[in-house]
């Protein structure tokens, strides 16, 4: 389907993005430009503003929206800056939204077990030696 700048992504009438007074509501989209324009719209944003703070030209914007195309990258940045889960913007799969602290949380979990892991294996790999000389020092003392 190519863009239609007449069609809107919004199903419901009275679901208005740019309202500050409404709450927004996301509809559903059948296709990717469509996930693309919402979260746009409901961030009431120019093309131009949302394709730099996604970090692509507004020219590479407007050919993602009318190829109905993303990649992954551009889809993660996309929920790095704007908390839209980037599997629902490439498939309009699961839930839009996603919690960025919990998803913060579990990076850092992670990272802190990693650190620790490395931590420990490098310093049983230093005291390991150390604990095996004492043994054997231990043994020709006692002869």
């Amino acid at each position: 389907m190519k863009f239609n700048p007449t069609s809107k992504p919004f199903v419901d009438p009275d679901n208005d993005p740019v309202s500050p007074t409404q709450q927004k509501v996301l509809t559903h989209a059948d296709y990717i430009w469509q996930r693309i324009e919402m979260i746009r719209e409901e961030r009431n944003m120019t093309k131009s503003a949302f394709a730099t703070s996604i970090g692509i030209t507004p020219a590479g914007y407007m050919k993602m929206i009318n190829s109905n195309n993303c990649s992954k990258p551009v889809a993660i940045c996309i929920e790095y800056r704007h908390g839209f889960d980037a599997n629902w913007v490439l498939t309009g799969e699961g839930s839009p939204r996603i919690d960025q602290w919990d998803k913060m949380q579990m990076e850092i979990e992670h990272s802190l077990l990693q650190d620790i892991n490395v931590f420990f294996s490098q310093k049983l790999k230093r005291t390991r030696p150390m604990v095996l000389n004492k043994d054997l020092n231990a043994r020709q003392h006692r002869k």
